[in-house]
């Protein structure tokens, strides 16, 4: 207890708008903003899982669903497949929230999960994958082609099933893209802003360098030294402010509004009044999202 109230005279730190929190509200808005770059593998993961059921409910009932989505035989994904390459994902997120409860939330370790997103796209859409493991996934190949014609479709024809059955995937990911956003926006504050913004003294006070009111932060004896409360100053102040950033609301949005491209490109294409009353239907029921993300802004 005493050292508890000995600590209460150090334990804080600045917030975007000048005022101070304890160690303990910054550590947990640092593993906040950790989990918001990790929770989009787990969901990620829980898809490639649900596929591998649809998959297999498929084969069980002999539904040919290769002819609906257009797909050859060497193309199919094989369940085995997918639900590994979720138990790969989980696992290695599990490797990096371990590595943050041994050291602490850093800057670094929420930047480099969020590369690893897109390095995964990239050898998933591009030749850069051997030549034995591309072979062994043939079902990138119209999963591809099917995620470019989303946000480039072909309007000079009513869009695929499979490329519909994608857009239908990426709406049930909407959340996926609202955590990668806001994790975008607190690694490029973490990594720029703070270090204009917080400043340590040689004597090891802190002090606010862009605010007008300075406050002296004490360090704490040596007995209890955090290490990694430098860190998880840069990433609550970075969550601090990219909480009020509406590019995460935007990228939420996203993968609606290119269901609701596709609603209107099918449309056109309809072959009669009836299918074209349907699209504009599904149109309205997509776009009835915005309200929502507006005002959850």
């Amino acid at each position: 207890k005493s050292q508890t109230s000995d600590a209460s005279n150090w334990r804080c730190s600045p917030m975007s708008d000048g005022s101070l929190q304890s160690a303990e509200a910054v550590h947990d808005k640092a593993v906040q903003a950790l989990w918001t770059v990790i929770r989009p593998g787990y969901l990620l993961a829980l898809f490639l899982v649900g596929w591998a059921a649809n998959v297999c409910i498929f084969h069980r009932y002999r539904i040919d669903y290769l002819a609906v989505l257009g797909i050859g035989k060497d193309e199919v994904a094989n369940p085995r497949q997918l639900v590994g390459i979720a138990t790969v994902i989980v696992v290695l997120l599990s490797f990096v929230r371990c590595a943050a409860f041994a050291w602490g939330p850093s800057s670094e370790l929420v930047a480099g999960v969020l590369v690893a997103y897109p390095l995964g796209l990239l050898a998933l859409s591009s030749s850069l994958l051997p030549e034995g493991i591309a072979g062994y996934v043939r079902w990138r190949a119209p999963l591809s082609r099917a995620l470019w014609r989303c946000l480039w479709p072909d309007g000079s024809r009513e869009v695929p099933f499979v490329e519909v059955l994608v857009a239908d995937g990426l709406t049930s990911l909407a959340k996926l893209f609202f955590d990668l956003a806001l994790g975008s926006c607190i690694v490029l504050t973490s990594f720029w802003q703070p270090r204009q913004f917080l400043r340590a003294n040689s004597d090891g006070a802190l002090r606010l360098s862009n605010s007008s009111i300075v406050q002296d932060l004490q360090e704490p004896s040596a007995g209890m030294q955090r290490p990694w409360l430098s860190d998880s100053r840069e990433l609550s102040f970075a969550l601090d402010e990219c909480s009020h950033s509406a590019l995460p609301f935007f990228a939420w949005f996203v993968p609606f509004l290119i269901r609701a491209m596709q609603c209107v490109v099918t449309s056109r294409h309809a072959p009669d009044n009836l299918s074209r009353d349907l699209q504009k239907v599904n149109l309205m029921k997509y776009l009835s999202v915005t309200p929502v993300v507006f005002f959850a802004m």
